[in-house]
């Protein structure tokens, strides 16, 4: 999968599904979230960009409110920092008893900041689906947009000249204006302009008379992406990149996985195997009572349903979407997934997750039954280049070899993305001829937007 560190989003984290999901302190800063003081009201920011994402004001004074409460958590979490600092700053001399009560008291402060960048976390996602709203859920433009490794402020030097050239283009009465601080998705630039005509512009704000080279990088990086959204080929996370439209439905599963997340949501868990490659488990911590007993019968549950996978020795790949609140470029955030919005408040939270069990070894023999070669397998990527990060396994068919990306494999496992979609693709870059494979393929669907919210 695609490293989503490597990106450098807001709230970093990653957590291993244990024994006991009560230890981290992850989960407790989700389970805190799913509070109705909390929940209640990302249900309605959640809501009024859904309702009203065609309203220009509405949606500018989401903003604005979007960006109060994160001035407000990263002053929060300015505060606690500087209290941590004071505590373990304290005499050499101090008694020990003290020692222990100062090192309770800093892992207590860890807690609350943990908590308030997992509601960050929330905001931004809230923010990012109003970024994907505003370009038709064209995930080639999401990707090209997040490529710069930053760390959102919303409190900084060149605030005030943001929200002046924010408010600039928003009152032009044009088209959507982003402001870039309250997303994870969007990182090129400070603003971006989704112009009514779908022309994207791209602002970059600095305080008054700064000049950098960093300045200069940066604007090199808003021409690059200009250059690929404009003509369909540059540079994405790698060189050589061709973006490939097709009119082919991108069909999956996620209504059946929208079942089953109502269904845990009134008994703690529920699993579901959606097909020959991928089986799906959900959670809802908010409602287990016994861990151990749900996790013997799930796992029972599993094992029923998996029987020929065990028997044939098949690989299996499990996605936890615990692993998906940090932002990762190859998933659009739970703000815009087509589930009830409690659904998707409870999976922003973190109080809900769901892990699909993504069968590598069916898919590999999916595609040779259709009369692909598997050229080479994840374990051969991995021993050959020591990552997935630029392709998961390679195909070949006729005069084309072509690479299945971690993308692809986001999708399948994240949202049920049907198998039969990825094959229907390269059918299509195989009649294109030879010369489609000069260029990493990036595929982008056009019925995409039938899919989301």
């Amino acid at each position: 999968m695609q490293k989503p560190n490597k990106y450098r989003r807001a709230f970093e984290f990653r957590i291993v599904r244990g024994d006991d999901p009560s230890t981290p302190k992850g989960i407790q800063a989700f389970l805190r979230l799913s509070l109705p003081q909390y929940a209640e009201v990302l249900e309605d920011y959640l809501e009024i960009g859904k309702k009203r994402r065609n309203s220009r004001f509405a949606l500018a004074k989401l903003q604005l409110h979007l960006l109060h409460e994160l001035a407000t958590i990263e002053k929060a979490i300015s505060e606690l920092k500087h209290q941590a600092e004071t505590v373990k700053t304290k005499p050499v001399g101090t008694p020990t008893g003290e020692q222990e009560v100062s090192a309770e008291v800093v892992d207590e402060i860890d807690r609350h900041i943990y908590f308030h960048r997992a509601h960050a976390n929330c905001i931004r996602s809230i923010g990012d689906s109003l970024a994907w709203r505003a370009v038709g859920y064209d995930r080639a433009v999401l990707r090209a947009l997040c490529q710069n490794p930053v760390k959102q402020r919303v409190i900084g030097d060149s605030t005030q000249q943001e929200l002046d050239e924010w408010s600039r283009a928003t009152h032009a009465d044009d088209g959507l204006a982003v402001l870039n601080s309250i997303t994870n998705c969007l990182s090129i630039g400070d603003i971006t302009v989704v112009r009514n005509d779908g022309t994207i512009e791209i602002l970059e704000v600095k305080a008054s008379g700064t000049k950098s080279r960093r300045l200069t990088r940066q604007k090199q990086k808003m021409r690059e992406i200009l250059t690929l959204l404009n003509f369909g080929q540059g540079e994405l996370d790698f060189p050589e990149v061709e973006l490939l439209t097709t009119e082919v439905f991108p069909e999956n599963g996620l209504a059946e996985l929208s079942s089953t997340l109502q269904e845990a949501m009134e008994k703690g868990w529920a699993g579901r195997r959606l097909s020959n490659f991928l089986f799906i488990e959900c959670h809802d911590y908010r409602r287990i009572e016994n861990f151990d007993e749900m996790e013997r019968a799930s796992k029972e549950n599993r094992r029923n349903q998996s029987v020929d996978w065990t028997s044939r020795g098949d690989r299996i790949l499990p996605m936890t979407t615990f692993n998906t609140l940090q932002f990762n470029p190859n998933c659009p955030p739970f703000s815009i997934f087509p589930f009830p919005t409690h659904v998707r408040v409870g999976l922003l939270t973190g109080g809900m997750e769901y892990t699909s069990f993504l069968n590598i070894s069916a898919l590999e023999r999916e595609f040779e039954r259709l009369g692909w070669d598997v050229e080479k397998r994840p374990e051969d990527l991995l021993a050959e280049r020591g990552d997935l990060d630029t392709g998961f396994m390679t195909l070949a068919k006729g005069p084309l070899h072509t690479t299945i990306g971690p993308a692809e494999i986001a999708r399948m496992g994240y949202e049920a993305l049907r198998p039969k979609v990825i094959i229907q693709v390269l059918e299509e870059r195989l009649q294109m001829g030879p010369g489609s494979a000069q260029r990493y393929g990036f595929t982008v669907y056009s019925r995409e937007h039938e899919i989301w919210d």
